[in-house]
């Protein structure tokens, strides 16, 4: 038989044991726990299907459009000869270059203006019909040739191709036809200071092709 004495310390060992026991039961499952966090998949963004890379992309623009009034419109044969599409009715204002604008440049990678001979354009209508274009468009725009008028009479001439020549050049894409400045050193590109001529409508036709950036053909 054990003495009474030694049952004391023998309980407090199994007491000590007790409040151990669930100390080293939980280990094995928290090991476990870190472990099936270590192995399993972490979601990282940019891991999803990539939706922008699935859509389609956006047709490529290809070509170019000529929109102007009656003066441009003599320059059309030598401009479709060169693969410059042009619009088939004469601008005569600003409401009217709008209009042909939004209904005939989606598709074109350039669009030609020559626009204002009868009767002028200033700085925010130009800015205006370049915003109708939106961006990442080439831009040529020609300024105007006049005759010059009697002495004393105004003309709009000047205040118009200051104002192409202005803003125009502030667009990246943007192009400055300068018909006025040609048509001054060759007089024999109109036929009365206004009117194009065959001749000029040659070299008209390859000025556009040139700053739209368009293949030149031999």
């Amino acid at each position: 038989m054990v003495p009474w004495r030694a049952l004391v310390p023998l309980g407090c060992a199994s007491l000590a044991l007790g409040a151990l026991t669930p100390w080293v039961v939980a280990q094995p499952d928290n090991a476990q726990g870190m472990s099936s966090r270590a192995t399993s998949p972490v979601a990282r963004p940019g891991q999803g299907p990539d939706i922008a890379a699935a859509a389609a992309p956006e047709p490529k623009r290809q070509g170019a459009i000529a929109i102007g009034d009656a003066v441009m419109l003599e320059a059309k044969s030598c401009l479709e000869a060169r693969g410059v599409a042009v619009y088939p009715e004469p601008v005569r204002n600003v409401d009217e270059l709008l209009a042909a604008i939004e209904s005939s440049v989606d598709d074109q990678a350039a669009v030609l203006i020559h626009a204002g001979t009868e009767s002028g354009i200033v700085d925010g209508q130009v800015s205006l019909a370049i915003e109708h274009m939106g961006p990442g468009r080439r831009v040529v725009w020609a300024t105007i040739q006049i005759p010059d008028p009697a002495w004393g009479a105004f003309s709009f001439e000047e205040r118009t191709n200051a104002s192409i020549r202005n803003v125009v050049s502030e667009h990246d894409e943007g192009r400055v036809l300068d018909w006025n400045a040609a048509t001054v050193k060759h007089p024999e590109w109109t036929v009365d200071g206004i009117h194009i001529s065959p001749e000029g409508c040659r070299e008209y036709a390859g000025k556009v092709v040139k700053l739209a950036g368009l293949p030149r053909r031999t």
